[in-house]
């Protein structure tokens, strides 16, 4: 994809207990940035005809731990207690 302007500056090196949300904000920043100089289009689409046959997800121990601390924090921050 050709640009006419650069992309904003993205550290390479994401290490720490933050590493996860950093990476997503990263994402969002170059989805934002593309956005709104109408890249989005020129963004390459994959597809398959047989979705079975794509490797599924790893989940690895530091994303369940993830997925576990925000279902906690659900479960106990937004529940009313009577």
């Amino acid at each position: 994809m050709k640009l006419n302007v650069d992309l904003p500056h993205i550290p390479r090196r994401r290490d720490g207990e933050l590493m996860a949300t950093r990476t997503v904000e990263d994402l969002l920043s170059v989805l934002t940035f593309l956005d709104e100089n109408l890249k989005l289009n020129e963004l390459p689409c994959y597809v398959t005809n047989k979705p079975d046959s794509m490797p599924s997800a790893r989940l690895y121990e530091g994303d369940i731990i993830i997925i576990y601390s925000y279902t906690w924090y659900i479960i106990h921050e937004h529940t009313v207690e009577h």
